[in-house]
């Protein structure tokens, strides 16, 4: 909502009481400042707490159906009470299932992995052979397992989800569930239904992002961009990822080359801001001993050319060359400018990775 320029500064708090008390200024979501996990944990276990609360007992119903895949039905003549529970031997959160056969062990629990923007990173087995323990004594699989996750997910999580036996709520299926409720009259409710809609909206861009919205840099990347350079730059092998360090990101590695010894290139979203490019070359989670990494520097200084310089920052032990040098070329005004940036800023970091490499293993 704009504000006339020429206002003193009282009369912009006039005018924008004027405009709250008309309703004229929009409330903003409270899951836009709070889009952690944690957050979304805290309100799925809420709506099921809340089965018994007029206000909420259908949707508390409805989402318990969808979470169980139907299994679990609070309106049947034998179901007792539940009881919901978070970070119990890490797992995220759940609820235990009681009917009128005991009021000592639950006939079912549900178990939820929840994520936003960060990855299954093989928890779930793990978690497979705590809830093995919790069943041994009732000779009989209890638990419900979910994976819910309201950002997208590859080919590679999707089957290790599957291989670990947990069913897979995806983000097209919360949106579809979700989007009954943007109405709701509780406003916790609505505010959370109308934020994971703006998720599933984020999720089909396909245009370059001008904010770093993660869901809509992961779209335009996955979708835009990796089919674009995919094949462009012989000898280079692409990914996109998302992580919980607040960006998407393109990684490059030379092709057939993602072990644990080689450096690779990493572009940011939020370095793509405002018409910016920078690429880092890094070496986080590679077995690079403090005397290789020193010749990865002088092979940068040495090769980079006008794309890459050597450069550390604060991280000096995971950082070895960066593009941002004064004066470069490369830039994200356009697609096209971005494009050819990526290409561009590859093939100097293939050219400085081969020369290191045959350098180290001398």
């Amino acid at each position: 909502f704009e504000i006339p320029y020429s206002f003193t500064t009282q009369r912009v708090y006039l005018y924008r009481c004027f405009i709250i008390e008309r309703g004229l200024l929009k409330m903003e979501n409270l899951f836009d400042y709070a889009p952690k996990e944690l957050t979304q944990d805290g309100f799925i276990r809420w709506v099921c707490a809340n089965y018994r609360e007029p206000e909420l007992k259908e949707l508390a119903k409805d989402f318990i159906l969808f979470l169980t895949d139907g299994k679990v039905d609070i309106d049947d003549s034998e179901f007792r009470f539940l009881n919901t529970w978070s970070q119990v031997n890490h797992m995220d959160l759940g609820c235990d299932f009681f009917y009128a056969e005991s009021d000592r062990y639950s006939r079912h629990y549900l178990v939820i992995e929840d994520k936003t923007t960060s990855w299954e990173h093989n928890q779930l087995k793990t978690y497979n052979k705590v809830l093995q323990r919790w069943d041994a004594p009732h000779k009989k699989e209890r638990a419900i397992k979910v994976f819910y996750k309201t950002s997208p997910s590859d080919e590679e999580e999707i089957a290790r989800v599957k291989d670990a036996g947990w069913r897979m709520l995806q983000l097209p299926e919360i949106v579809d569930f979700w989007g009954k409720y943007k109405s709701h009259p509780n406003l916790i409710v609505s505010s959370y239904a109308k934020h994971i809609l703006k998720i599933g909206e984020s999720s089909e861009t396909v245009t370059m992002p001008s904010t770093n919205d993660l869901i809509a840099w992961y779209s335009y990347m996955k979708k835009i961009l990796l089919p674009r350079i995919a094949n462009d730059v012989e000898g280079a092998q692409f990914n996109v990822e998302t992580g919980r360090y607040g960006y998407v990101y393109i990684t490059a590695y030379p092709k057939g080359r993602r072990d644990d010894f080689t450096p690779y290139l990493e572009i940011r979203s939020r370095d793509l801001l405002g018409g910016r490019f920078v690429g880092r070359i890094l070496k986080y989670g590679k077995n690079i001993d403090a005397e290789s990494l020193k010749r990865l520097r002088q092979t940068i200084s040495e090769n980079g050319g006008e794309i890459f310089k050597a450069n550390w920052g604060h991280k000096r032990m995971q950082q070895a060359g960066t593009t941002a040098i004064r004066g470069t070329k490369l830039s994200s005004t356009s697609e096209e400018a971005l494009i050819s940036s990526i290409e561009a800023a590859t093939r100097a970091y293939l050219k400085i990775v081969a020369i290191w490499d045959e350098s180290v293993r001398k």
